[in-house]
């Protein structure tokens, strides 16, 4: 698995709006503490949840173009070759 390396900029946090999704994560996460937590507390978990949803995206994009691209050359190879070559480059 590839590190997918994250930076989100200030306009994006600027910008940041709290969602039905993030009231239901705060929610959840507050029942798996059983205790009452500091503002400062929910607004780290907030951002490390909002990372990580970031970051998952990033990754799905990421792996979406690599199956484009592994389809594009499995074609070519295809194209040049009879015998199906799996992806690999046996020109």
């Amino acid at each position: 698995m590839a590190f997918v390396d994250i930076g989100l900029s200030d306009s994006y946090w600027q910008a940041l709006e709290i969602k039905q999704q993030d009231i239901e994560y705060l929610y959840s996460f507050l029942l798996e503490k059983e205790t009452p937590l500091p503002s400062s507390d929910l607004a780290s978990a907030l951002i490390a949840e909002r990372i990580r949803i970031e970051k998952k995206h990033l990754k799905e994009k990421a792996a979406e173009k690599w199956r484009y691209l592994f389809a594009r050359e499995n074609l070519c190879c295809r194209r040049q070759n009879p015998i199906p070559c799996n992806g690999l480059d046996q020109r």
